[in-house]
């Protein structure tokens, strides 16, 4: 008798613990799809240029595809992408391209400077505040990397350092 109870108790405990983990996959995957979404279409964003004024969706160029990359000064990744970006800068020359950090401003104007990013034309250096690339594109960690057309639609997203070559494949 204590063999059957102990039976139905442990194939009790087990079926909760599968009927959670497929909950949570699923609550996870609609969290997912729901942030996808989000920046399916460029989203409104309020960032600070290098003179801390306010840069949002409505001071972009139009007519030019952009690419949004978010990083971190320190990051490696990113210092690799800054690179790759500057040696091919004649093919960004009809791509406005933003770079967005939430790091303070000086830390960005040395890294623009450092990696010559301000000789790349249509280049704009901005900052976030905190978790607002976040709580703005659905996503977090460097780098980044949103390739929007000119109807302001996502072409293509990357995480992780990406290879010029892959990036310049969705810029027509």
């Amino acid at each position: 008798m204590k063999t059957k109870i102990l039976i139905i108790s442990v194939l009790g405990i087990v079926a909760l613990l599968l009927s959670l983990t497929v909950w949570l996959g699923n609550r996870q995957k609609a969290e997912r799809e729901i942030q996808a979404q989000k920046r399916e279409n460029l989203p409104n964003f309020r960032f600070w240029d290098l003179d801390s004024a306010v840069f949002e969706k409505r001071n972009m160029q139009t007519g030019k595809n952009t690419v949004i990359v978010q990083f971190n000064s320190e990051c490696d990744l990113c210092q690799n992408e800054a690179q790759f970006f500057v040696r091919n800068k004649e093919k960004f020359s009809n791509t406005q391209v933003l770079w967005v950090s939430d790091e303070k401003i000086a830390n960005i104007r040395l890294f623009a400077e450092k990696y010559e990013l301000v000789s790349m034309p249509h280049c704009q250096m901005l900052k976030s505040n905190g978790a607002d690339f976040k709580d703005t594109f659905g996503i977090s960690g460097v780098p980044q990397i949103f390739i929007y057309d000119t109807e302001r639609r996502l072409l293509k997203h990357f995480k992780g350092e990406t290879k010029i070559e892959a990036i310049l494949k969705h810029i027509p």
